[in-house]
């Protein structure tokens, strides 16, 4: 990747969305049972996961940068669909 556009580090990303309109409580509720569940982060590891629990406007953001992100990729590198 560096090869084509300088700086760029891809990385994997998981995460859960919910449907727009969600009440907040909901999703925090989410967030605090699944960064729960991500505690068991040694099992994780075990099949190369690393675990980053953030918060749901955290990650909101994360997603906004990476899409900005990659479009750009996308651009400069000509990148076409067939």
């Amino acid at each position: 990747m560096a090869g084509t556009v300088p700086s760029y580090t891809a990385t994997v990303w998981y995460g859960l969305l919910v449907p727009r309109g969600t009440p907040p409580a909901v999703i925090e509720t989410l967030n605090r049972e699944i960064a729960k569940a991500l505690a068991v982060a040694e099992r994780l590891a075990a099949v190369g996961f690393q675990p980053e629990p953030t918060t749901p406007q955290a990650f909101a953001k994360y997603i906004e940068t990476e899409a900005g992100k990659w479009a750009r990729v996308v651009k400069e590198a000509n990148i076409q669909t067939d």
